[in-house]
């Protein structure tokens, strides 16, 4: 089964901003905002999903999944059976912690 690494900012619970639970150690962004895309990323939507968001932009340039280097065809919009890793720098500082979803 392929391996997708997905590195994150820090929080203890991703359930949505909180003052007591910031994001940290998630690059620029956070840093300057203050805020995280991936805040929610383990909160069930209201389709009972649980969604992950992970950011591909880093400076000015928009890096793009290359789904193809995990076994899709060059051609697919999607794959699935893919085991998404997540890791984030503990409390906003190295070294990354990993977990499974």
């Amino acid at each position: 089964m392929p391996l997708l690494f997905c590195n994150i900012a820090w929080m203890k619970n991703y359930a949505g901003r909180d003052v007591s639970d910031p994001p940290k150690g998630g690059g620029g962004y956070v840093v300057s905002e203050g805020r995280a895309g991936e805040e929610l990323n383990f909160v069930a939507a209201d389709d009972g999903y649980v969604y992950g968001h992970f950011e591909t932009i880093k400076n000015a340039v928009d890096r793009q999944v290359k789904i193809e280097r995990l076994g899709a065809s060059k051609s697919a919009e999607f794959i699935d059976g893919v085991e998404v890793v997540w890791t984030a720098p503990v409390d906003g500082n190295d070294p990354l912690r990993g977990w499974m979803v």
